[in-house]
């Protein structure tokens, strides 16, 4: 096979400038990578800060720590139906930061976490999402110990750094023992 000058040339020029755009995807695709890879570690450490928060409010018996890493418009939404019907229905269109706060100063009066064993967490940087498990020691203030099991769904704003919205399911047997031990005077009241 016989090449010319002027076709070697070419076929070094397109080489070169493949050879180029090679090495810039390479490194468009690296940048991206390690960006996601950043979002996925901040999405991860806020959600764990944030299922922390419980206990953190506990300890330093302050209910504002539970709305620290959430944006000013978060909203927490619980399931199953159940929870919405102890607590006679909490807003459909999900309870704001003030009402939630409010909910943890009562809860405070009563007890606190003692710790939070958080597992199964799972990060979507696409949607920025993340989910997980928690296992939640609680003492009530008679010394009265239980444990409660929620999963979240939790998601984030653009960077990772605040919470947008909260999907709690509860474990109904352990709500509604935390329900009586803290909220039955309230009920006996009405």
């Amino acid at each position: 096979m016989h090449i010319n000058t002027q076709t070697r040339a070419v076929i070094v020029i397109k080489t070169s400038h493949s050879s180029q755009n090679l090495h810039e995807t390479s490194r468009f695709i690296t940048a991206s990578m390690k960006s996601q890879q950043e979002l996925r570690e901040a999405i991860e450490n806020t959600a764990r800060k944030f299922l922390g928060a419980y206990k953190e409010a506990g300890e330093q018996n302050d209910p504002a720590i539970i709305n620290r890493d959430v944006t000013e418009c978060c909203k927490r939404y619980f399931k199953p139906a159940g929870v919405l019907q102890l607590f006679g229905s909490p807003p459909v269109d999900g309870l704001s930061n003030a009402d939630y706060e409010a909910a943890m100063a009562l809860d405070l009066q009563k007890y606190v976490v003692t710790y939070s064993d958080i597992s199964d967490v799972t990060v979507d940087t696409e949607s920025r999402k993340s989910a997980a498990t928690t296992v939640t020691g609680m003492k009530y203030k008679d010394g009265e110990e239980d444990v409660i099991e929620h999963s979240w769904v939790l998601d984030f704003n653009e960077d990772g750094s605040k919470v947008t919205k909260v999907i709690e399911f509860c474990d109904m047997d352990g709500l509604r023992r935390m329900f009586v031990k803290v909220y039955s005077d309230k009920q006996d009241s009405k």
